[in-house]
């Protein structure tokens, strides 16, 4: 069990205080299991979540730079997005593009 999950286990057991479990408040193990994996489900091994679309605090984190380097590698349009009401979001089909065509550049130049 991930930190992810432990954490969760622990706040269904104890009511998210993190001290001994309330009275009346026990968890069904089968039913902690269930939602610990329904969590789980959706994250990659590389820790980032397997959806279609992505926020731009989750680019940062699966780029490794900061939220002004996103938003101008989208406005220089070398990384692809769509706007979906006022939330700006990348495809991952979009970043794992990006993320490909940087291993491109520089090959064979000493760079």
């Amino acid at each position: 069990m991930d930190n992810l999950s432990a954490a969760l286990a622990v706040a269904l057991r104890t009511g998210g205080t993190g001290l001994a479990p309330r009275r009346g408040c026990d968890v069904n193990p089968r039913v902690e299991m269930q939602v610990v994996q329904g969590i789980n489900a959706g994250v990659d091994s590389d820790g980032l979540v397997s959806r279609m679309l992505l926020s731009v605090p989750e680019v940062c984190r699966a780029l490794g730079v900061g939220r002004d380097t996103v938003y101008a590698l989208i406005a220089s349009g070398e990384l692809r997005s769509v706007k979906i009401a006022s939330l700006r979001k990348v495809r991952r089909v979009d970043l794992d593009a990006y993320v490909a065509s940087l291993a491109h550049v520089g090959v064979g130049t000493g760079a």
